[in-house]
């Protein structure tokens, strides 16, 4: 439950994801942050590299201002809270 006096302007979002890398998903991103910055957000950055034979992966998301991979600023003070991703 919210006390009295204690609110937040933090906002969420939910925009798609922009794969940079390996291919074959789809999905969407929620992002977290001050209102006027996840307003900013138009899609999230995805970057994906595995090695030995897929053993190890890491995905790095960035939450951008764009949709345009070739073409984006992070956004700053913005985090990712939740990723939602479908096999295609």
């Amino acid at each position: 439950m919210m006390k009295e006096g204690a609110g937040t302007n933090y906002a969420t979002k939910v925009v798609p994801i922009v794969s940079i890398g390996n291919s074959g998903y789809i999905g969407a991103a929620q992002v977290i942050g001050d209102a006027d910055q996840v307003e900013k957000v138009k899609a999230v950055g995805q970057l994906e590299v595995s090695w030995n034979d897929k053993l190890f992966r890491i995905k790095g998301l960035i939450p951008m201002d764009s949709v345009n991979p070739a073409s984006f600023s992070r956004v700053q003070g913005v985090g990712v809270s939740a990723v939602i991703d479908v096999r295609v």
